[in-house]
């Protein structure tokens, strides 16, 4: 491993947690529920948390009629996906140097490990919010 595929796992590991995220969300909408999954504790079918006012927005559409509109639900979910992932692009362009961090006169480095060989592997490339999306798309397909 060398510091760009650190830079592409961090970065992957973000879209990958905006993705479920949306998932998650989409899946309440269309469903009424949270996502299934295989509890590790007890090796039973678990689902994931709904928030209450998550149950009130899929009342309200449904009950306005727009549960089983396609394009309403497609602008729904890109709506998601900008606002879920719109901090962590915020975070990430501050790390590469702009925005926040910046204007108060800071700036930071990642350092990556190599934790089985014990080895440093650097710092990042910067870049990191310029890599973030899309969101769908997966960095480390290709290796």
């Amino acid at each position: 491993m060398d510091a760009d595929r650190a830079m592409k796992v961090v970065v992957q590991t973000a879209r990958d947690n905006v993705r479920r995220e949306i998932e998650n969300t989409m899946n309440v909408v269309k469903t009424g529920k949270g996502t299934p999954f295989a509890n590790p504790f007890t090796g039973k079918t678990s689902y994931s948390r709904v928030s209450p006012e998550l149950k009130l927005v899929v009342e309200k559409l449904n009950a306005a009629g727009l549960g089983n509109d396609v394009e309403f639900l497609k602008a729904f979910e890109a709506t998601i996906s900008e606002t879920a992932s719109s901090p962590i692009f915020g975070l990430f362009s501050a790390f590469d140097g702009e925005g926040a961090f910046a204007e108060e006169g800071l700036s930071y480095k990642i350092h990556a490990k190599d934790i089985a060989n014990a080895k440093s592997l650097g710092e990042l490339p910067s870049g990191l919010h310029d890599v973030l999306f899309p969101i769908e798309e997966n960095l480390l397909s290709n290796e």
